[in-house]
């Protein structure tokens, strides 16, 4: 991930900075203070058992996961007898507070697209012509402002079909985690919270899918004004995706969608970007469990 404007940094994004025992900089915590942790984790286990230590580990890392790992697809099978398993541990994940410990037991999947909207075949002078012409920069505001509804779902046609609703026993542990909406907000920097009705702030942001405008580009952007009625307008768009929604097939609905919204006096490009499927492992299963168990041991608390 690019680390945005300098000035918005205090120290250098790429020089490590340690300051109050934590260090600063792009990546410390995403992810390379996880890969870190599991390292020494496993070292301080084999000083503990010495030649006890009869369970197989296998460390994995590689650095494209903000790019969808793409070189995996083509990787892991050619080695999957090497990296045979019972269980996977990913680092990228976190947990409330050390108060509430907790247990990662699925991670959202994603689905990419860049949509443009093209109107007239160059800028045009707003007061000429402005009026008389659909401009590409409003199409695009009204098309995305018709993806999802005052209820805050999303109006894609058969969205919802394949998601899997969350168990009594998931809502019941995710409410055991301290949520005060104020606090919540005061700490985004938003005057109050809003989302999907019928969930809570902690559900909406972990375990429901989101359709999310990523970035908006149209006319002109610099200092002053320029009069003109922009020649394109796009969006950059990505969509988060729980159990049992597929990327391919969450795209295809939202393009034809689109394309359904689209006024006739402006022409619709969608372009599909990366691509990744939902995880999840039964929380009620051996592995979760196991690992509940044993967290619940290393921080003293009923994780």
């Amino acid at each position: 991930q690019p680390p945005g404007l300098e000035s918005d940094w205090n120290t250098p994004a790429f020089e490590p900075t340690i300051k109050d025992g934590r260090i600063f900089a792009r990546g410390a915590a995403d992810d390379k203070a996880g890969i870190v942790a599991h390292l020494t984790a496993l070292r301080v286990l084999k000083q503990i058992l010495g030649e006890d230590f009869e369970v197989g580990v296998s460390v994995f890392i590689e650095g494209e996961e903000e790019v969808g790992s793409t070189q995996l697809y083509s990787f892991l099978p050619k080695h999957r007898k090497e990296l045979a398993c019972d269980a996977v541990v990913i680092s990228d994940n976190g947990i409330p507070s050390l108060e509430y410990p907790a247990l990662t037991y699925g991670l959202r999947g994603i689905a990419a697209l860049e949509v443009r909207i093209d109107g007239p075949s160059r800028d045009l002078h707003s007061g000429l012509f402005g009026g008389s012409l659909e401009n590409p920069a409003f199409a695009l505001c009204q098309l995305l402002g018709q993806m999802r509804d005052k209820r805050g779902r999303i109006t894609v046609p058969g969205f919802y079909d394949e998601v899997a609703p969350l168990s009594a026993y998931e809502r019941k542990q995710m409410a055991r985690i301290p949520q005060n909406d104020k606090r919540y907000a005061k700490f985004l920097g938003v005057p109050e919270l809003t989302g999907e009705t019928g969930f809570t702030a902690n559900e909406r942001r972990t375990c429901r899918p989101t359709f999310e405008i990523n970035g908006l580009t149209s006319g002109y952007q610099g200092e002053g004004s320029k009069t003109i009625v922009p020649a394109w307008a796009s969006a950059k768009i990505t969509l988060r995706l729980v159990p049992d929604q597929t990327p391919t097939k969450i795209l295809a609905a939202v393009k034809k969608h689109l394309q359904s919204l689209c006024p006739p006096t402006v022409r619709l490009t969608v372009k599909h970007g990366h691509g990744g499927e939902p995880y999840l492992v039964s929380p009620k299963g051996p592995l979760a469990q196991a690992a509940l168990r044993a967290m619940s041991a290393g921080f003293n608390r009923e994780a």
